[in-house]
């Protein structure tokens, strides 16, 4: 599952998977290049929730929900991710207030995207798959 290249996180091949709906959450994984697709599985149905590509991060809400993973990731064209292990990064939210900030964040984001989405459920599935995974983008 993946190549590791050390300090430069992980390499997968295109169809590979990175982590299947249900599977322990241990770490989220930021995009460095590439592109990976999360889906849910939803009454049988494979439901493609969004394609994430470079900066994008995924994996971090079973990290803080300390649940089973709600989606699939698998990888779309050959990507290169660098993870943060659980328990780095709820220390650093634990040590630091910007980063806990960033996190609580994209929950309220997410939040009020899906409070849209059910106000308006004619746009919500459209608007649901373009808002609710963050991109993570480096400070300038």
């Amino acid at each position: 599952m993946g190549k590791d290249v050390g300090l430069f996180g992980k390499i997968y091949e295109k169809g590979e998977v990175i982590f299947h709906q249900g599977d322990p959450g241990d770490e989220m994984h930021i995009i460095q290049s590439g592109a990976v697709e999360v889906s849910s599985m939803r009454d049988g149905c494979k439901v493609v929730l969004t394609i994430l590509e470079k900066e994008d991060f995924f994996g971090e809400m079973a990290l803080i929900a300390g649940e089973p993973r709600s989606a699939s990731a698998k990888v779309c064209s050959p990507v290169r991710l660098r993870s943060v292990r659980g328990e780095d990064m709820l220390s650093g939210i634990r040590s630091d207030p910007e980063t806990a900030l960033f996190f609580l964040r994209i929950l309220i984001d997410r939040l009020q995207v899906i409070t849209r989405a059910l106000e308006e459920p004619q746009r919500s599935l459209n608007t649901l798959r373009q808002a609710v995974l963050p991109t993570f983008k480096a400070s300038d």
